[in-house]
């Protein structure tokens, strides 16, 4: 398998030769370790991931909503605290709807956006 001229290289180490030759954009900081979150094809990570930090969002994370992909100006304003309003979400029988959501991690250690319904309670 030979991708960017790559050949041989599996998980994380492959990982890692992408990422210095791409050019990525940080995009805030790290709510786990402090480090830079970046801006990758598929994702939204912490620049330390799979060596001492955990912070993954996937871009998709509202797939099964029928909507497109996490915007970057969205994640910029969750890493910053912020709890975002996302439209444009439909459910399974098809209605449009809206929910608000911030991130949190969840007890396996993953990241995610946790979506709730109705008003947002503000934080402080």
């Amino acid at each position: 398998m030979e991708k960017h001229g790559i050949r041989n290289i599996s998980g994380l180490k492959r990982r890692k030769v992408l990422k210095n030759q791409l050019q990525v954009s940080v995009v805030g900081q790290c709510p786990a370790c402090g480090g830079n979150v970046v801006s990758e094809p598929t994702s939204f990570s912490c620049s330390e991931y799979g060596n001492s930090c955990t912070f993954r969002i996937r871009r998709n994370r509202f797939g099964s909503y029928g909507r497109g992909p996490l915007a970057t100006e969205e994640m910029k304003l969750l890493l910053q605290g912020k709890i975002v309003e996302f439209d444009g979400l439909a459910s399974r029988t098809g209605q449009m709807m809206t929910k608000w959501g911030d991130i949190v991690q969840r007890k396996n250690g993953r990241w995610t956006v946790r979506l709730t319904t109705g008003r947002p309670i503000v934080r402080t």
